[in-house]
């Protein structure tokens, strides 16, 4: 579950305050639509930032070309969320449930201005796809190719060397097999993509361990191949980082909810697999 720092509240208390001040019964006004933004902006999106360059996640082409010429864009724009704040139902009018949404999608990123630009051409520079499922907070982007994470497969020691210098502090990984299913999500920083493979090896196991997951990475290495590494998003925020590994995997159960192997309660059940058991051995690790 995402972990919403309790000091959030009170800024969304007071872009609450902001947005039953100008709401009303008929549409929300232009006017009234471009305050709540300003307010989300000043109040939340800036509230850790010296500047609003600081700290900023960044795209992967803008990354790689070093540029600091980014453009400051809202994954889900500032009048896009501003409107839902003011249309939302009064028995909505929870902090807990402001700051839910603030925490998923009042923020903003770096793209490069030819990023931009395919936002423009694409007619979403300012408004979400209309095929949005008011889920996936870089649904604009991945309708235009832009890539908040790596744009590569990594294997084992490919990732290590990335994450030995990250270009961030935290981030949102995917465990794929070597056909290329995904299998596994998670949210991450320093080594911890890489923590899973090590768990087949562990002296013991604990009572709550996550078998289907290390079944399913056994199968994998027992055939002689390795799992396949995905880096889907860098975070400089940790709350925002569980926040989009939480909805990574909403949309994965919304497709199949038995794709993952961490995506239901019965994920401690089970047992050690064959395979595993003989990996193992190999070890030392079994008799």
């Amino acid at each position: 579950m995402p972990r919403i720092p309790p000091h959030s509240y009170e800024q969304a208390q007071k872009i609450l305050e902001t947005v039953v001040l100008e709401r009303s019964c008929a549409l929300p006004s232009i006017e009234s639509i471009e305050k709540v933004a300003r307010t989300i902006h000043k109040l939340w999106e800036l509230r850790d930032h010296a500047s609003p360059y600081e700290l900023v996640p960044k795209s992967a082409a803008l990354r790689k070309c070093n540029s600091k010429l980014g453009v400051i864009d809202h994954p889900v724009p500032q009048t896009h969320l501003a409107k839902k704040l003011l249309t939302i139902p009064e028995e909505d009018h929870r902090i807990p449930y402001i700051s839910n949404l603030l925490h998923h999608f009042a923020f903003y990123c770096l793209i490069s201005p030819e990023e931009k630009e395919r936002l423009v051409q694409a007619g979403i520079d300012k408004k979400m796809p209309t095929s949005w499922n008011e889920i996936d907070r870089y649904a604009r982007y991945s309708e235009v190719g832009i890539c908040m994470g790596e744009e590569k497969r990594f294997n084992k020691k490919e990732l290590r060397d990335l994450l030995s210098k990250p270009p961030s502090i935290f981030y949102v990984y995917r465990l794929r097999t070597p056909t290329d299913k995904v299998f596994y999500i998670g949210k991450g920083e320093k080594f911890r993509a890489l923590s899973h493979e090590k768990e087949l090896y562990k002296r013991s196991f604990r009572t709550y361990t996550n078998w289907k997951k290390l079944n399913k990475i056994a199968q994998i290495v027992h055939a002689g191949n390795e799992v396949v590494y995905e880096i889907e998003s860098w975070h400089t925020d940790e709350a925002q980082a569980f926040f989009r590994e939480d909805e990574l995997i909403i949309m994965a159960e919304i497709n199949n909810l038995r794709i993952l192997c961490n995506s239901n309660g019965r994920r401690w059940a089970g047992k050690p697999s064959k395979k595993l058991y003989e990996l193992r051995q190999r070890q030392g690790l079994e008799t």
